[in-house]
């Protein structure tokens, strides 16, 4: 085992003695359809798992297991290790920091991924106020897909730059901190527009895939549409 490993299975073993408390709120149930979907948004809108291409996210959502809790049940516990990412079903719940509500989390909302990430404490602790259906994905698997994610945008935003002759002054060091810091990817569907001429400079532009098409002359009308 590497050194790194090592405080990787200690933290997992702490946060599985810290959580077992959820072991008898555990439900045999198996996800439908109609849950899928709104358990898979839910994991989707989250922070950490916008930038999750859909395998990525099916990844998540496969591993999942439910869980029921009645009224005045903890989810989660503050200054407790985590061991589980949690999207509500249904029911409410309630967040409390330093004892006092600050938050009330409902159907869609899924929360849980700050202490798996970062392997710090739970921040606040969470309790049902209703009877409340919720999925969790372990904190093994989640870790795993958010860093595979990481690794593989990482080399995609290496070979962007790599690929552009502007930044061959720069060392191999320089244009990692580019992609870590400085690229940020945008998505635009057939037909919008990207820039016009005129418009102040204020990036760099990279095409990752598809293509761009250059008009001279042309006008861009108030609904973006090119003419002319």
């Amino acid at each position: 085992m590497s050194k790194q490993e090592k405080p990787r299975l200690k933290a997992a073993q702490r946060s599985e003695e810290e959580e077992r408390h959820l072991e008898p709120h555990k439900d045999a149930r198996q996800m439908d359809a109609g849950t899928r979907t709104v358990v898979a948004g839910a994991v989707a809108s989250n922070r950490f798992c916008a930038k999750l291409r859909q395998e990525e996210l099916d990844a998540i959502v496969d591993s999942m297991v439910c869980f029921h809790f009645e009224p005045g049940s903890a989810i989660i516990r503050a200054d407790e290790s985590g061991s589980y990412f949690f999207v509500i079903q249904d029911g409410v719940l309630e967040v409390l920091v330093d004892g006092a509500v600050s938050n009330t989390l409902l159907a869609g909302s899924s929360f849980g991924g700050i202490a798996l990430l970062y392997n710090c404490p739970r921040t606040a602790t969470v309790l049902a106020t209703s009877p409340s259906t919720l999925w969790a994905v372990h904190c093994e698997v989640f870790r795993r897909v958010i860093h595979e994610w990481c690794s593989k945008r990482c080399a995609e935003n290496r070979r962007l730059l790599d690929s552009v002759s502007l930044l061959d002054g720069l060392t191999l060091a320089q244009k990692d901190r580019i992609g870590e810091l400085a690229l940020m990817e945008q998505e635009l569907q057939a037909g919008d527009v990207v820039v016009e001429k005129g418009d102040p400079v204020s990036s760099i532009l990279c095409v990752k895939s598809g293509a761009l098409a250059v008009w001279e002359g042309a006008t861009v009308s108030a609904a973006r549409a090119v003419e002319g």
